[in-house]
């Protein structure tokens, strides 16, 4: 698929659609655009205190150097061979 400006793209959900994992390959330099994003309805869902909670510990990992992942993207086999197909095409 091809965006407005004619850059390659792809989107890949994970398996339960409420994240997903968007690559963008542009034209213009050849390089490599890589975002995730969450269902806003998701989110939602959450209480305050547990917002609060996973802030706070994010902010602590990312102030003491330490690994933190936002979410995890569990990608069925279908959308991974899509998603090969996808780089392996614009290489």
């Amino acid at each position: 698929m091809e965006d407005q400006f004619g850059n390659k793209c792809i989107s890949v959900p994970c398996t339960c659609h409420t994240e997903y994992l968007h690559i963008t390959r542009w034209t213009e330099d050849k390089d490599w655009w890589v975002s995730s994003s969450t269902e806003d309805f998701v989110n939602k869902q959450r209480d305050d205190w547990d917002i609060f909670k996973h802030r706070i510990s994010l902010a602590w990992k990312i102030l003491s150097g330490k690994e933190y992942w936002f979410f995890d993207i569990v990608v069925s086999d279908k959308n991974m061979q899509e998603l090969m197909n996808f780089v392996k095409e614009n290489m």
